[in-house]
């Protein structure tokens, strides 16, 4: 929190305004078990709901944080592609050329991809401040004696899946709607404050 002056007095909870969550995750390909960078957007990228990305999208990054593209639609087999741009993930793939047609969008379990990515289900979405995502989370403080206000945020614990395949890793072989639907969803994040 550099160059911010917070006002004396006792503090508990925090209320944050969250555009994505990023993480490096076991991604699970045809033939391997590889460690990518994925981000969960919580958040619209303008508040007037007309962004780039939308609330549930999952998009990978490289180690620069260049994106790459968007996961869980068009390339979603066997190897967990990343396409771009979003229209071309997220659309019907009516050529057969493993991209969207940029007209007719999926269906996320009941939140059209124009407006939703496919994280998150339509209860969490719809019980979800949008366009952007807030939530108030409780910290406890270690005062190291400083007057600097250092926010961690742990996020080791986030990302929370069933292993349908059983492979350790997500990956196309979880997203198995049959007999039932896959379980995953996201935790927040735990955080801690330390004055040093």
């Amino acid at each position: 929190m550099q160059g911010v002056d917070v006002p004396d007095g006792e503090y508990s909870s925090v209320k944050l305004e969250i555009y994505y969550l990023q993480m490096k995750l076991d991604i699970a390909t045809s033939n391997s078990i590889e460690k990518r960078n994925i981000r969960i957007y919580l958040s619209d990228d303008a508040e007037t709901e007309s962004g780039l990305h939308q609330p549930g999208d999952m998009t990978q990054v490289t180690n620069n944080n260049i994106e790459e593209g968007w996961l869980l639609g068009n390339g979603i087999s066997p190897d967990m592609t990343p396409i771009s741009p979003r229209s071309a993930a997220y659309t019907e793939d009516e050529g057969d050329d493993g991209l969207g047609d940029g007209n007719t969008w999926f269906d996320f379990a009941g939140k059209p991809a124009n407006n939703y990515g496919p994280f998150g289900d339509i209860d969490f979405m719809n019980n979800s401040p949008q366009p952007i995502y807030y939530t108030t989370l409780n910290f406890s403080l270690t005062d190291n004696g400083g007057n600097n206000i250092v926010i961690d945020f742990n996020v080791h614990e986030c990302w929370q899946f069933e292993d349908k395949d059983s492979n350790g890793a997500f990956g196309a072989g979880d997203l198995i709607e049959d007999p039932n639907p896959t379980r995953w969803h996201m935790a927040l994040p735990e955080m801690s404050v330390t004055l040093q």
